[in-house]
């Protein structure tokens, strides 16, 4: 898998390609467009309380944040 990073306009992509050569009648390519913004937990709708909480867990000695979506969501 590949990062590139490009700039067009004043908005920031990033495009991530993952190859994938199983077999001569088995190749994949992917190429993924990311637009970079800034997040804002606000968005999600979550209280202050549960922001804190999550901005927090990283900095334990054990922890895993798990984000999902439906599927072929990206």
């Amino acid at each position: 898998m590949r990062l590139y990073h490009f700039s067009l306009s004043s908005a920031s992509y990033r495009v991530r390609i993952a190859l994938n050569l199983k077999g001569i009648d088995a190749e994949s390519v992917s190429l993924r467009l990311l637009i970079r913004q800034n997040f804002q937990f606000r968005a999600l709708g979550l209280d202050p309380e549960a922001e804190v909480i999550i901005r927090d867990l990283p900095s334990q000695s054990n922890c895993i944040i798990l984000v999902t979506g439906p599927t072929g969501s990206g």
